[in-house]
């Protein structure tokens, strides 16, 4: 009877233990798979926030060297870009056109119709300026706009610009005044002796600008 009573408690002992155990490890599991479900969760927290990371700060760069405007490379972006053209050019010995292009009697412009006109109005130049020279080109700063020229020789990069100009002249901005005429100005410089900077190109198209404004406008 004694061993028979021992032998039940140590049954009782094992199957509670076996119990015990059992009762632990389903309690193990339901943790480890919460605590892998919440890392889980974290780590696609992680994943979302550095893609918007990654897409905020694509969207400042982009702010950082576009116009708001006209959404064309602002003037930092231009000064880089043919700081870069620059040296390419001198290393390579290749031709570099640089061009500045204003539209004419933009502030009339503004004073008949109004400022919002006046965006509109640059918008437009701009989207056509983007679309139709096939060089690169950005905002200078107020209705001015800087074209640069890779590897075209200033004849036909004055031939090219002159063509750009007329295509500006046909331009109609149907919102503002399907009657306005739209033109500009565009003054050019070529890589050379004494003009083999960014300064001292910039300075050399806009002395061109103004010669074409004295001119009567309108031309390169």
């Amino acid at each position: 009877l004694a061993v028979l009573t021992l032998a039940g408690m140590v049954l009782m002992l094992v199957s509670w233990r076996t119990a015990s155990y059992r009762r632990r490890q389903r309690l193990l599991n339901t943790q480890i798979t919460a605590r892998t479900q919440e890392l889980s969760e974290k780590n696609r927290a992680l994943e979302q926030a550095g893609a918007e990371r990654e897409v905020l700060l694509q969207r400042l760069e982009h702010q950082a060297m576009h116009d708001a405007l006209t959404n064309l490379p602002n003037r930092r972006a231009g000064d880089d870009h043919l700081q870069q053209a620059l040296r390419e050019a001198l290393a390579g010995q290749s031709p570099l056109t640089v061009a500045l292009l204003d539209i004419d009697h933009f502030k009339q412009i503004n004073d008949r119709y109004g400022h919002e006109a006046g965006d509109r109005v640059l918008r437009d130049v701009a989207g056509l300026l983007q679309l139709g020279s096939g060089h690169f080109v950005s905002r200078h700063g107020g209705e001015e706009f800087l074209v640069v020229l890779r590897g075209v020789e200033p004849v036909l990069a004055a031939q090219q610009l002159r063509e750009l100009g007329q295509r500006v002249a046909r331009l109609r901005c149907e919102e503002v005044d399907p009657a306005l005429v739209i033109t500009a100005s565009i003054g050019l410089a070529a890589l050379g002796p004494g003009q083999d900077t960014v300064r001292t190109l910039l300075a050399a198209a806009d002395r061109q600008l103004y010669r074409a404004k004295r001119e009567g406008r309108n031309r390169v």
